[in-house]
């Protein structure tokens, strides 16, 4: 996929301007809310089989074993980005992207606010400052409080993936309620990882770092009322490629622990 906006390079206008047709186009159909990011290199693991329990498999991430990769060059070819130009092939600064995504923002939030769309901003998954020679600014609570004051606006909001915020390392209950009071939680990915920034692996959602009952008391407690979402399945024996039963699982425990705290009066 082309990232040029993410990474001001030629061309990086014309997709910016793209993007305010599709916004354009999702109003006409009825649609309001859509995501995107500023990690031009997608989410980055580098394993697929870090063993969990019953003999299921997850993902997981080794700063060691993402060091020293060519310019702009992903490991995994799905989500290469050679196709960057060799004179355009340089290194990105956390001041540089800052730059180009405040650009994007100056150019795309008028027209959210003018079509009625709601643009959340996805942390950089993993959180690390950079990867490839790419810098990866949105890797902080203090990165996302930058970022809505960059063009502020009620259309702008946060993507909180309890994932990234807890490899961030931070008291994610007291994030959510910073934001999520704020009115500025477009929607949440409620997954759970276990180990730390630079070495952790995906998890079941109740067996990771996070409390979980915790969070969820805090989304409530800060007045969110959007959608929330499992995320990046768990992937055991006999399961299906998409990972059904995975999600059964997980959408599961999102609605049990809901239910239980309405019905403790927690809610």
């Amino acid at each position: 996929m082309d990232h040029r906006w993410q990474l001001g390079l030629n061309g990086a206008d014309e997709q910016i301007q793209n993007y305010c047709k599709t916004l354009r186009n999702m109003a006409e159909v009825g649609l309001d809310f859509i995501i995107f990011n500023m990690h031009a290199l997608r989410i980055y693991r580098t394993s697929s089989e870090a063993p969990d329990r019953g003999g299921s498999k997850a993902t997981s991430f080794d700063i060691n074993l993402a060091t020293h990769n060519p310019l702009m060059v992903h490991p995994n070819s799905a989500f290469d980005i050679e196709w960057v130009p060799e004179d355009e092939r340089v290194p990105k600064s956390d001041e540089d992207m800052w730059s180009n995504l405040k650009h994007f923002l100056e150019v795309v939030t008028p027209v959210a606010e003018e079509v009625g769309i709601r643009i959340g901003l996805h942390p950089d998954d993993p959180p690390v400052p950079e990867i490839s020679g790419v810098a990866r600014i949105m890797r902080s609570p203090e990165a996302f409080r930058r970022y809505l004051e960059l063009v502020p606006s009620g259309s702008t909001g946060v993507v909180f993936c309890q994932g990234c915020f807890t490899e961030m390392g931070c008291d994610v209950p007291e994030e959510i309620r910073h934001f999520g009071s704020r009115g500025k939680i477009f929607s949440v990915d409620f997954r759970n990882i276990k180990g730390e920034l630079n070495n952790f692996q995906e998890t079941f959602p109740e067996t990771g770092n996070a409390d979980m009952v915790e969070t969820m008391k805090a989304y409530y407690e800060s007045g969110f009322d959007g959608w929330i979402t499992p995320d990046h399945a768990i992937h055991q024996d006999g399961d299906t490629d998409w990972g059904h039963r995975y999600w059964a699982y997980a959408i599961g425990h999102i609605k049990g622990i809901d239910q239980t705290l309405k019905a403790t009066g927690k809610k």
